[in-house]
């Protein structure tokens, strides 16, 4: 399994081609600034020569954080970064291997949402009976060139459930990502010291908006 993560050839890379963007605008800052009167605490900091690099870095930063939230999602930058745009919301199913009856027999209806930047995705899966949330998330390539959303989670029980085989515990998830048609489907397995339960999921995107609840 290859594991999706930025190298600090990307970080190198990215700050020496905005570096001088940032301080030619740094410096038509500090020009601006030199116009006005002499006892302007900015004229101050402009002429101690401490203005133009705190500008640049602050650029630098604000550069960093629209292409991390941003720009990664189109399609140019996402090709050149090899990294699928999973943010939404899914519906969907989960087949458990617990059964409350014969007519339920283990099917749930799931809702995860997924919220996703550049370096770093966040996973939420909501029921009627609980909700969990990842502690670790990440994009892989597996052995068949397949990109799959691994994530290992926490899971809460509702206060109001009342299935005595539901409780907190945590677990693993593989679902292999469906970009065009929007699904992710793969299978998920609990702690067997918390919860031993294990079983299928099968969700389709349906929203881009989050909700924050089932």
């Amino acid at each position: 399994m290859k594991i999706f993560y930025l190298s600090s050839k990307f970080y190198i890379l990215f700050s020496l081609i905005l570096s001088m963007p940032a301080y030619w605008l740094a410096s038509v800052l500090k020009k601006a600034v030199d116009t006005i009167p002499e006892n302007n605490f900015l004229h101050f900091l402009s002429s101690a020569g401490i203005f133009e690099v705190p500008t640049a870095v602050a650029l630098l930063l604000a550069a960093f954080w629209l292409f991390n939230n941003k720009l990664w999602k189109f399609y140019p930058m996402k090709k050149l970064l090899g990294v699928q745009n999973i943010n939404g919301r899914y519906e969907g199913e989960l087949t458990s291997t617990h059964t409350e009856n014969k007519e339920q027999n283990g099917t749930y209806k799931i809702v995860v949402e997924i919220k996703q930047s550049l370096t770093s995705i966040n996973v939420f899966l909501y029921t009627e009976r609980s909700c969990s949330y990842s502690l670790i998330a990440n994009i892989g390539l597996n052995s068949n060139c397949n990109n799959e959303l691994i994530y290992v989670y926490q899971n809460k029980t509702s206060a109001m459930n009342k299935d005595s085989d539901m409780r907190d515990h945590n677990g693993v998830a593989f679902l292999k990502i469906f970009e065009d048609s929007g699904s992710l489907v793969g299978n998920y397995f609990n702690n067997p010291r918390e919860r031993g339960r294990y079983g299928d999921i099968s969700l389709k995107k349906t929203d881009e908006k989050l909700r924050g609840t089932f």
